[in-house]
């Protein structure tokens, strides 16, 4: 049996004792009977940790020492002891005994995964850099493809949507904007007013790419439906504008500061306030989204409230010279 140990050296041993057992935990799947090494192996890991969950704190504590000196340790350390090394003997020596491991004795859900049924082996390759960075992911790609043109994984998969995404994003884009362009056509069916309507976004599009170059912002997969929303949202200050400059018969931009210039305000601000949750959300693509199109928006109400209006204080000087 046991004697009253020193508190700190019997935790130590504890510790100790814990630390082995996960090791053997860490390799009981490398043998034969590991499902019951491993099943024996947590159950004196938690037994470990229960009875340091019982120990006392402090050694030096009068109360601490009375319990050392009676009944309190002892028992059951004599009990785990018992318990513990006759429950694992018989694995540990089993496991020392067992033969090397061959195929068939894996489980078939786990060889599966590496052999194939033609005997056709799989081999796992393991990227040491960030791949869900565009430059490591192309790097790791093109040193996997010299080994095998024919590589294929989650990497890949990403790599070829990052490819998919780049080459056809900007051309949905375009698209987008030549719709929208033929929209105001139809609607002021003059190329004039539908080209004054379109700079605003325009500028504030080309605006958006310049400040996420600045900050860092990027267009990936997860962000990619901003553009589109940006174009659709920017597009309704200068369709308001114009609608009310030529309602104005072309003679004064006052309505900027009332009616029109309010409901503009008002409808960005709305907007805003609709993404800003979004720009400070924990998941990185979510939160890209909600910058990227806070950011376009603002940039095309900026083109639109600074930049259209200077364009039709020119058309009102000119008019103004040929009346006269």
């Amino acid at each position: 049996q046991l004697k009253p140990p020193n508190i700190a050296a019997l935790k130590a041993n504890l510790k100790r004792l814990e630390g082995n057992l996960e090791k053997i935990s860490d390799q009981a799947l490398n043998y034969s009977l590991g499902s019951q090494l491993l099943e024996k192996t947590e159950s004196g890991i938690e037994a470990v940790q229960e009875v340091l969950q019982k120990l006392p704190q402090e050694a030096d504590d009068p109360e601490v020492q009375a319990m050392l000196e009676g009944n309190f340790v002892q028992p059951q350390l004599v009990e785990f002891q018992n318990r513990l090394f006759p429950a694992l003997r018989k694995i540990f020596v089993a496991s020392a005994q067992a033969g090397k491991l061959e195929l068939d004795d894996v489980p078939p859900e786990i060889l599966g995964r590496f052999v194939s049924e033609d005997q056709t082996y799989a081999i796992y390759a393991y990227p040491s850099v960030n791949i869900w960075e565009r430059e490591p992911l192309t790097e790791f790609v093109k040193e996997l493809r010299t080994v095998d043109p024919h590589v294929t994984g989650p990497p890949i998969m990403f790599f070829e949507i990052l490819n998919l995404v780049r080459n056809s994003y900007f051309q949905a884009g375009l698209y987008s904007a030549l719709a929208i362009f033929l929209i105001f056509l139809i609607d002021f069916k003059s190329l004039r007013y539908s080209l004054l309507a379109f700079l605003p976004l325009i500028l504030g599009t080309f605006s958006l790419f310049g400040l996420m170059s600045l900050f860092g912002l990027s267009f990936n997969t997860a962000n990619m439906i901003a553009l589109p929303m940006i174009l659709g949202i920017g597009a309704d200050n200068g369709v308001h504008m114009i609608h009310r400059f030529r309602e104005e018969k072309e003679t004064n931009i006052d309505f900027l500061f009332g009616s029109t210039g309010k409901a503009l305000l008002i409808t960005y601000l709305d907007t805003l306030t609709s993404f800003v949750g979004l720009a400070f959300a924990n998941h990185q693509g979510l939160g890209q989204l909600g910058r990227v199109v806070i950011l376009g928006i603002t940039c095309c109400t900026a083109a639109g409230v600074l930049f259209l209006p200077s364009i039709m204080v020119l058309i009102i000087k000119q008019r103004v010279k040929r009346k006269a």
